[in-house]
């Protein structure tokens, strides 16, 4: 089995687990790959979930996430778009058939084109004259 070689956060290797969280993207999502983490490298993980595990996906997916207040939210506007972010976390230890899931994490971005740039009137840029 690989895995990606963990980094600390000064980007040296972490060659012991123990303690530290790893991320991986979708393509280790994998039941294998959480047992290993957890069990035999005494660790913790962040998985992205995608389609490429549709019964993950769905379970994730019908969480209640409608009713669970957003932990964090952010707004940004720049080049010619307002973008937004959400976060909103679940605790799933009894849901989940993922080995050792103890939450799940929801991370919605919007974006959203300016007026200015779909060629709509810019906004005054002083106090009138």
């Amino acid at each position: 089995m690989w895995l990606p070689t963990p980094h600390d956060h000064y980007g040296r290797p972490c060659l012991r687990l123990a303690g530290c969280v790893v991320t991986a993207d979708a393509m280790h999502t994998q039941r294998e790959h959480a047992e290993f983490l957890v069990a035999r490298k005494n660790t913790a993980y962040i998985l992205i979930v995608k389609k490429n595990q549709p019964s993950l996906y769905a379970q994730v997916k019908s969480l209640p996430w409608r009713t669970i207040p957003a932990a964090d939210r952010q707004r940004h506007r720049g080049h010619g778009r307002m973008e937004s972010r959400t976060i909103k976390t679940a605790t799933v230890t009894a849901g989940l058939a993922f080995p050792h899931a103890a939450q799940a994490i929801a991370i919605t971005r919007r974006v959203r084109r300016s007026p200015q740039a779909n060629g709509g009137p810019s906004p005054p840029t002083g106090s009138p004259a």
